[in-house]
């Protein structure tokens, strides 16, 4: 089956389950989420023999959407990817920890998505206005 071919099929796949935030064109290559809350884990020294340092699962609302791992420094970093369930799993450097931390305590609104075309998950903050004060 053709790449584009495979893209339509998951797209409308994650339309059914309502992981797609819009109908808008540019948004349909998404899967997104709003992040309620979340849980770190930090395993014993390579507990997970995969070079992983943490691990940030998030939630929206009682459903996991995805979680962000950690890699130590020289480690090769998997690819983000995405389970047929639309878990996103996102793959960072461990010099990234304190950053992501800090836009989940001080930051709302959350996003995490997932761009299909592109094969990448993304982690931030959805839109704010301009000057709010933190």
């Amino acid at each position: 089956m053709a790449k584009k071919e495979t893209i339509k099929k998951d797209l409308q796949k994650y339309e059914a389950a309502k992981f797609v935030k819009s109908s808008s064109a540019a948004s349909q290559n998404y899967l997104y989420y709003a992040p309620t809350d979340y849980r770190i884990t930090i395993p014993g020294l390579e507990a997970w023999g995969y070079g992983e340092r943490a691990r940030i699962e998030l939630r929206q609302d009682t459903e996991p959407v995805g979680s962000i791992v950690f890699y130590k420094e020289g480690h090769d970093i998997p690819d983000d990817d995405v389970a047929e369930s639309g878990y996103i799993h996102m793959h960072l450097p461990f010099n990234m920890f304190e950053a992501v931390l800090d836009i989940l305590r001080y930051e709302k609104p959350i996003k995490f998505e997932y761009n299909i075309l592109e094969d990448m998950a993304f982690f931030g903050t959805d839109w704010e206005p301009i000057g709010e004060a933190e």
